[in-house]
């Protein structure tokens, strides 16, 4: 083919070619040097192009949510010892949802910490030991206002009726339930110094066990990332994105317990 090609490749042809080897049209017109450009090998990437050291691999992590490992940890026998084959990282997504979540169950129960004011959120999360289980006192009936300072537990099941007055008394929030055919009364005392204290520590209480949560998503991230095989310069910067995230949500959980504290305070 390369000696019928330069059969028809005239002088002129190839001077051209020569003068703008780059240009598409001077490839066309000397057969040879198209032929040539067919066959040669595919250049490589410059050392400016290559890719990066695997420490500066994680910039921006954020951008990548998943990825795979060049290397695979081997067992015995060569088999993969994790079982993921190439191994992924942990989804960074996910923990983050588990962080959010933790927040928001953390926000849900500061909700109910309130004064002076009836109000259904103030009692409708209130664990219930019910049907062999603990059970959200919104499962076991419809709570509503009679009055600026009663609230109404309407009741499905009868049954119930002195679990759920028991657990109301009990739940640390300064109530006296007491429960009566269908459904369980709930006045709401105004505010005294005692039960503001009391609903303080409930909050820093449950600020505390939403940080527990956080930092067990991150302690969850690192186990997944070293099990699929992450490189020590790939786990020090997870390690580093991920201690952040846990600042930061850890932060405001601190600001949501202080803002309910103070809220509780203005109310005494």
């Amino acid at each position: 083919a390369r000696v019928v090609a330069a059969q028809f490749a005239t002088p002129t042809a190839c001077r051209l070619a020569g003068a703008a080897a780059a240009s598409t049209s001077a490839r066309l017109a000397c057969p040879a040097l198209l032929l040539h450009t067919l066959h040669a090998p595919l250049p490589l990437p410059s050392a400016a192009a290559g890719t990066p050291p695997a420490s500066q691999r994680w910039a921006p992590p954020a951008a990548v949510w998943r990825r795979g490992f060049a290397k695979k940890k081997k067992g015995k026998g060569g088999d993969d010892s994790n079982g993921d084959g190439d191994g992924l990282m942990p989804d960074i997504g996910e923990m983050k949802l588990q962080m959010e979540a933790a927040r928001d169950n953390l926000q849900e129960k500061l909700s109910r910490l309130q004064s002076g004011k009836a109000n259904p959120a103030f009692i409708e999360s209130i664990k219930v030991e019910a049907y062999g289980t603990e059970q959200p006192l919104h499962t076991m009936g419809t709570v509503t206002v009679r009055d600026g300072n009663t609230l109404v537990v309407n009741l499905y099941d009868t049954s119930v009726a002195t679990k759920v007055e028991k657990a109301i008394n009990d739940s640390g929030l300064g109530l006296n339930a007491s429960a009566g055919g269908e459904t369980v009364l709930v006045p709401v005392p105004p505010p005294s110094a005692e039960t503001v204290k009391a609903m303080e520590k409930l909050a820093a209480e449950y600020g505390e066990a939403a940080k527990v949560s956080v930092r067990g998503a991150r302690q969850t991230a690192l186990q997944k990332a070293k099990k699929a095989g992450a490189t020590k310069d790939e786990l020090k910067g997870l390690e580093k994105y991920v201690q952040a995230l846990t600042d930061t949500m850890i932060k405001k959980m601190g600001e949501d317990v202080d803002a309910k504290q103070k809220m509780l305070q203005g109310v005494s």
